[in-house]
C-alpha cells in the first residue's frame, strides 16, 4: 500500500483566515500559538447562534488544514530517523494517518470512522502544547502506523520503554549472536539493575502516572543502579557510565527487534497482536499504559490471594488444640518485616530450633497456595483488561494465555523464594511487599500481631 500526497486549497477556510487575521494572511512567519489560541476559542464558542457556529466550523477547518500539513512532516521525520530501514518509503505511511476528507463537509453521525485530524483538533489544548507537538504525539499513537512500522522492523518506543518491556531472558536470546559471553553477562546485570530500580519505581508510582511516557532515569535512580551492580560484584563506574551503557543496550535491542507484534513484556503481554488493537488510548505510549494497568491488576490480585490464603491458614491454626495463629503471625512479621533469620526468630516465638520455625511458617506451601489463588484471580481479571485492546472472539482464541500467566506468576514467586534463602535480604519481592501490607493492615485494625522495623 502506498500513498501519493495531493494538496487542495479550501477557499472558504482561506478567506475566513484572511478575515480573522488580516495582518498575517500573507506573512512569511505567523505567531502560531496566538493564532491557534484564537482559532480554538472560535471553534468552541459560548454563543450558540448560527453565526457563531459557522465561525466555529471554519475555525476547525483552518486547524484541520494545519494538522494535515503537519502529518506529512511527521512521516518525513520518521523516514529521516529510520532512513537505513529497507523496504519502507515515505508514501507507505501516509494512507494510515493522512485520512481527512473535505473539512467543510459534515461528518456522518453514525460512522465509527474519525479522521485523525479531527481527533487532533478536538483534543487539542493550546494552553498545554503547540498544535504541531500535539499532532506528532497523536500520529505516533496511531495503531495502524505502529503496525506498518513494526512490519518493517521499526520499533516505535523510547529507549527506556524498550528496556522496561524486555526481560533479561529475552534480552539474552535477542543479543546472543551479537555479544560475546562476558558482554552478555554485563548486559544482563545492567538490565536487572534497571528493572530493580527504574521499573520498580515506575510500578510504585503507577497510580498517579498511568500512561505516562518512560523518561530518562534520574541521577538518583542511576546511583541506585550503580549500588545494585556493586552489590552483585559488578563494576558500577558511576551514574554517567551506567546511563551510557543503558542507551547502547536499548539501541542494540531496537536494532534486533523484528517482530510482527508490538513487544510489551514478553512473558506477560506478548499475546497482544498489533493488528487487533482496535480502540484509541489516550496515552502517548500505549504499550506502557497497558503494562501499568497489567501490573496494577497483578498486584491487586496478589494482595487478595495473600489475604485469602493467610486468613484460611490462620483459621486452621486457631482451631488446633494449642492455637498457634498468633505465634505464626509473629514469626511471619519477624521474617518478612524485620528480615530476621529463622535462627533469630526461634527463641522469640518459644521454639528452640531453626527447622521448627521453617515448619511453622511453611513458606513453600504458602507460596503454592498463593500461586493457585493468584492464578485463578488473574484468569478472571485479565480478559477485562484485554477488552480495551482485543475483540471478545480474539480473547477467546488466546491459547497461550494460561501459559503466559503461569510463567509470570512463577517468576515472581521464584524470585521471592530465592530472596528468602539469601542472608542479605535487602530488596523486597512483589510477594513480600503484599504480605507486609497484609500484616500492616492487621496491625492497623487490631486483628493480629505485627512487628514493624524500627
Amino acid at each position: 500500500m502506498s500513498g501519493e500526497l495531493r494538496k487542495s486549497e479550501v477557499v472558504a477556510a482561506k478567506l475566513f483566515f484572511q478575515q480573522q487575521f488580516p495582518d498575517w494572511a500573507d506573512a512569511i512567519t505567523v505567531p502560531d500559538r496566538l493564532v491557534q489560541q484564537q482559532l480554538v476559542a472560535l471553534m468552541r464558542p459560548l454563543d450558540r447562534s448560527l453565526a457563531a457556529l459557522e465561525r466555529a466550523r471554519l475555525a476547525e477547518c483552518c486547524l484541520r488544514c494545519y494538522v494535515s500539513n503537519q502529518i506529512p512532516q511527521v512521516c518525513f521525520g520518521l523516514m529521516q530517523r529510520f532512513k537505513l530501514q529497507a523496504g519502507l518509503q515515505w508514501g507507505h505511511l501516509l494512507p494510515y494517518i493522512l485520512n481527512d476528507l473535505d473539512p467543510l463537509q459534515p461528518q456522518a453521525v453514525h460512522t465509527p470512522f474519525q479522521p485523525l485530524a479531527i481527533r487532533v483538533v478536538q483534543t487539542f489544548d493550546p494552553e498545554q502544547s503547540h498544535l504541531s507537538t500535539w499532532t506528532k504525539r497523536l500520529v505516533l499513537q496511531q495503531k495502524s502506523l505502529i503496525a506498518v512500522l513494526a512490519e518493517h522492523g521499526i520499533y516505535l518506543a523510547s529507549s527506556w520503554a524498550i528496556l522496561s518491556h524486555t526481560s533479561p531472558a529475552r534480552m539474552r536470546r535477542l543479543l546472543a549472536g551479537m555479544l560475546a559471553t562476558p558482554e552478555l553477562e554485563r548486559a544482563s546485570l545492567l538490565l536487572e539493575s534497571y528493572h530493580a530500580v527504574y521499573r520498580h519505581d515506575r510500578v510504585q508510582r503507577q497510580s498517579t502516572q498511568v500512561g505516562r511516557r518512560c523518561k530518562e532515569p534520574s541521577h538518583e535512580q542511576l546511583q541506585r543502579m550503580v549500588q545494585y551492580l556493586q552489590a552483585q560484584g559488578a563494576k558500577g563506574d558511576g551514574p554517567g557510565r551506567v546511563l551510557q551503557e543503558l542507551r547502547l543496550l536499548a539501541e542494540k535491542l531496537r536494532q534486533v527487534k523484528r517482530m510482527p507484534t508490538i513487544s510489551l513484556d514478553d512473558e506477560t503481554t506478548g499475546f497482544l497482536a498489533y493488528q487487533h488493537l482496535s480502540r484509541s488510548a489516550p496515552s502517548e505510549d500505549e504499550q506502557d499504559e497497558f503494562l501499568s494497568h497489567y501490573y496494577r491488576a497483578a498486584e491487586q490480585c496478589l494482595y487478595q490471594a495473600v489475604q485469602q490464603v493467610l486468613e484460611e491458614r490462620l483459621a486452621d491454626l486457631r482451631q488446633q488444640k494449642n492455637p498457634k495463629d498468633q505465634v505464626f503471625l509473629k514469626a511471619l512479621a519477624l521474617f518478612h518485616q524485620q528480615r530476621q533469620s529463622m535462627a533469630q526468630i526461634a527463641p522469640q516465638v518459644g521454639l528452640s530450633k531453626q527447622f521448627q520455625v521453617t515448619r511453622l511458617l511453611g513458606l513453600k506451601q504458602l507460596r503454592l497456595a498463593v500461586r493457585q489463588t493468584w492464578l485463578k484471580q488473574m484468569r478472571e481479571r485479565l480478559p477485562q483488561l484485554l477488552a480495551n485492546y482485543l475483540e471478545p472472539n480474539q480473547i477467546e482464541r488466546l491459547e497461550r494465555l494460561d501459559v503466559l500467566l503461569e510463567e509470570y506468576i512463577d517468576r515472581i514467586l521464584a524470585a521471592d523464594a530465592s530472596e528468602s534463602y539469601s542472608p542479605y535480604r535487602n530488596s523486597s519481592s512483589m510477594f513480600t511487599v503484599c504480605l507486609c501490607q497484609y500484616l500492616e493492615s492487621r496491625s492497623t485494625n487490631g486483628s493480629g500481631y505485627t512487628n514493624k522495623k524500627p
